[in-house]
């Protein structure tokens, strides 16, 4: 005699909580991965959107390199940096570039927020034709000196 059994399927994991959006389901795990993705294209943007607002509109002093640091395993050296505005300083790093400690090297920097600020060298890398409408820049690429604001 046959005796017939019912197949039992087993699911492995767990079932997530969804979502339902225009009729389709959404679990919990992809609208995170999906938030995770525009988290990480925002701040992209971001940057870039600041360098590029720095290279036409900033103003430009001198600044000293205080120390060098070689981190993690591929070398990336960081390279903190000071300058001055007005009576405050100001303190920021630059990744890689051809500096080494105690040289001085331009930043140019956001006049309503000086914390907003980026080595020279990297955007005359990046954004040379932005630089080219900068009148700072224009000035100093002329005359060689600097005269926007007194380096400490």
């Amino acid at each position: 005699m046959k005796t017939s059994r019912k197949k039992i399927v087993k699911r492995r994991g767990y079932s997530l909580p969804y979502l339902l959006l225009f009729g389709k389901k959404l679990h919990v795990s992809t609208i995170g991965l999906l938030a995770l993705v525009a988290l990480f294209i925002y701040r992209v943007a971001d940057t870039t959107l600041l360098k590029m607002d720095i290279a036409e509109n900033g103003k430009i002093v001198k600044g000293y390199i205080y120390d060098s640091r070689r981190l993690g395993g591929k070398g990336t050296v960081y390279h903190h940096y000071t300058f001055k505005v007005g009576s405050s300083f100001y303190e920021s790093k630059a990744v890689d570039g051809d500096f080494s400690e105690k040289d001085s090297m331009y930043i140019v920097f956001d006049g309503q927020s000086p914390d907003r600020n980026w080595a020279l060298k990297h955007l005359e890398k990046d954004h040379p034709a932005l630089l080219k409408h900068n009148l700072n820049y224009i000035h100093l690429s002329k005359s060689k000196f600097l005269k926007v604001s007194e380096a400490h």
